[in-house]
């Protein structure tokens, strides 16, 4: 990933966002991701998506429409986490026992088109909050449970590929719940919570495991006083962190803060101005070193408290230049697709009920595929969500099936594939790169025969 550029912190007034479309969700909206192909899973508590019955769990098509073609089943209790595997399974995890009838607790796996996946088989004994899928298939699961296939595993745990427990992953001995997990490209852990101690040590709402699930010593204790609902990896490795708290050590940080990479407060990164009660839930990094955050709180800088999404400098100081999404209740889920288009889900009313898109508010953004003789460039710039994951280009002769060609180096405003020689030429093909993205879910970008299409299917 490339490093983020510092920005110009010069405002001006602010003015609404403009809604590109807003699916009809008779419910909350708990959690949101960009699947492939620009399509968006949603998952909450709802039972019904633009007049079609829905139970938990729909995805919709990147113009808002619901899949018909996406039948999953309806879960007997709230969905508040989503994640896709890399052979293409969709993980859901929340508040229920079963599926579409047959038991599972509270995880599942689904095929792409919706129906359970039974060579995955997950047992644990409460609610899964969160999760994230490593690059190996397994899976780190967090939540409200005691025990995993009837071992004890208090909050947090690691799953096989099979959903079986993965007794190499040390149990973290945590006192107090996790609610955000992070990978980081070396295979370290971050999760953050309302927890005091790992290991027997004192870790006050952030950690970090080494990869099969010990302490991180080496990561100070940043003494946060509060709980941390959400985490974030910058390009640079430093740590955005947001939750319910007022102070980190002994600086004033309310609601959220940046870590440097050892885990003490990056000073540069001041107080962002958030007021007044709630917490962030959310926290996207953009490439171009501006955050996108969202959630509940009654002022932000100089603004009302309407304004529950905001894009913040790198510096931390609210841009009043981005267009304000005011909302009159609470944002719990966001997700941000290629070309920056930027998805937004929780309980509200305003500006539209429950979910809601809206178009990226800097015009310079880039985000395209382009082949130029043998070389294969994804040009990225400006507002568009960071990558967690090197991208790998495919190609297809008929749009459908595709097939690896190969991992994308970085390179100045982007990622590059050299050499590439297909039969009948480029031209002929065609062409997309994928990554995955923090929240779980990933960006796609396709290019035909110089035809450029950002991956949100919208040119």
């Amino acid at each position: 990933m490339m490093l983020a550029m510092m920005l110009s912190t010069t405002t001006a007034p602010a003015t609404h966002a403009q809604v590109l479309f807003a699916p009809q969700v008779n419910g909350d909206v708990n959690a949101v991701i960009v699947a492939p192909g620009g399509r968006i899973l949603i998952g909450g508590e709802f039972s019904s998506v633009n007049g079609q019955s829905r139970g938990g769990l729909a995805r919709l098509h990147a113009d808002g429409s619901l899949d018909a073609g996406f039948l999953p089943p309806v879960f007997s209790g709230r969905v508040d986490a989503l994640g896709l595997t890399p052979d293409g399974g969709i993980l859901v995890g929340g508040d229920f026992e079963t599926v579409g009838g047959p038991t599972r607790w509270h995880l599942v796996r689904l095929r792409d088109d919706g129906s359970v996946d039974s060579d995955f088989q997950a047992d644990l004994d409460d609610g899964v909050r969160r999760l994230a899928v490593q690059p190996d298939g397994k899976v780190l699961v967090a939540g409200r449970f005691d025990q995993v296939d009837g071992s004890a595993r208090r909050f947090l745990a690691r799953l096989s590929d099979d959903g079986g427990l993965d007794a190499g992953f040390a149990d973290p001995q945590l006192e107090g719940e996790v609610e955000a997990i992070v990978l980081q490209p070396d295979g370290r852990i971050l999760i953050g919570g309302w927890f005091d101690e790992v290991h027997g040590q004192p870790r006050a709402a952030v950690a970090r495991l080494t990869s099969n699930g010990g302490l991180d010593t080496g990561f100070a204790d940043p003494q946060i006083l509060g709980q941390v609902e959400t985490l974030a990896l910058q390009a640079d490795g430093r740590i955005l962190v947001g939750g319910a708290f007022g102070e980190v050590g002994d600086a004033v940080r309310p609601y959220i803060a940046r870590l440097n990479i050892n885990g003490s407060l990056d000073q540069g990164f001041v107080d962002a101005g958030l007021r007044y009660g709630g917490k962030v839930r959310q926290i996207r990094p953009l490439l171009d070193g501006r955050i996108v955050v969202s959630g509940d709180w009654s002022w932000v800088g100089d603004a009302s408290g309407s304004a529950r999404v905001a894009v913040l400098f790198e510096n931390g100081l609210r841009d009043t230049g981005v267009p304000e999404m005011l909302m009159d209740s609470y944002a719990m889920a966001l997700a941000m697709g290629a070309g920056g288009r930027m998805l937004v889900g929780g309980f509200f009313n305003l500006p539209r009920p429950n979910l809601f898109a809206i178009q990226p508010p800097a015009a310079a953004s880039q985000d395209e595929l382009e082949a130029s003789g043998s070389t294969v460039t994804w040009w990225r710039s400006g507002y568009v969500p960071l990558l967690a994951s090197t991208p790998v280009l495919e190609a297809s002769d008929d749009g459908i099936d595709f097939v690896p060609v190969g991992a994308m180096d970085a390179v100045a405003h982007g990622w590059q594939l050299g050499g590439y020689s297909p039969p009948g030429g480029a031209a002929a093909q065609h062409l997309r790169a994928r990554a995955m993205l923090e929240d779980g879910g990933m960006v796609e970008v396709r290019w035909l025969a110089s035809l450029r299409i950002f991956g949100n299917g919208f040119e």
